[in-house]
């Protein structure tokens, strides 16, 4: 997916540890990326449904494709 087609609040699937589970997106962090060719990297702040770990998904592509609930 791209970055802004993920939305905060929503279920995705995602690809954590080889593994596809649905994660919440529970919020939207910029923070400076650590080269100078970007000025801001986006990170989701996602909680993982099955386990109910929280983590921070890093990479847009990671995310594929909006479960409906």
């Amino acid at each position: 997916m791209k970055a802004n087609q993920i939305e905060t609040g929503k279920t995705y699937l995602a690809k954590v540890s080889g593994r596809l589970v649905p994660v919440k997106v529970l919020g939207v962090v910029c923070r400076p990326h650590y080269l100078r060719m970007r000025s801001d990297a986006q990170h989701w702040i996602c909680l993982n449904t099955t386990t109910g770990r929280q983590l921070e998904v890093k990479s847009p592509q990671r995310f594929r494709q909006l479960v409906s609930n």
